[in-house]
This record gives structure tokens, sequence and C-alpha cells, in this order.
């Protein structure tokens, strides 16, 4: 279950950060991860899987955008 608090909490910043950005900025701040992901893609590993775990907690429309994401992130 700790796995899953550490989920949410990370989701909830995340949502908190970026609850006022429009998709497009969300986009460019994607752009910048993504540089910096394949910088050093074991760093980050962790942080995709994590972001995968968020799935089961996310409606339809979150979950088809997540899957979006990580789609571009792998890339």
């Amino acid at each position: 279950m700790g796995g899953d608090a550490s989920i949410i909490k990370m989701f909830e910043e995340f949502s908190e950060a970026y609850k006022n950005k429009s998709e497009e900025e969300i986009m460019e701040e994607l752009d910048k991860l993504k540089r910096d992901f394949q910088q050093d893609p074991q760093k980050y590993q962790k942080h995709l899987e994590a972001l995968a775990g968020l799935k089961n907690f996310l409606d339809d429309e979150q979950r088809e955008k997540l899957e979006k994401w990580l789609e571009y992130f792998n890339s």
C-alpha cells in the first residue's frame, strides 16, 4: 500500500503544479523532460513506471492522455 500512497502523492503534486497550464505548456515541459530522459534513461525509468502505475486512479480521458505521454517518452 505504501507504493500506492507515494504514487498518489506524486500525482497530486503533478496535478497541483500543472493545473493552470495549457496542454501546450505541458507538452513543452514534456519535451524538456524527454531530452533529459534521453540523456540518462535509467534515472527516469522509475518515474515512467510510477506514471504508468497511475492509470488505475484515472478516468478514461486522463488515462488516454497519460498513455499518449508514455508513448511519447518511449518513442
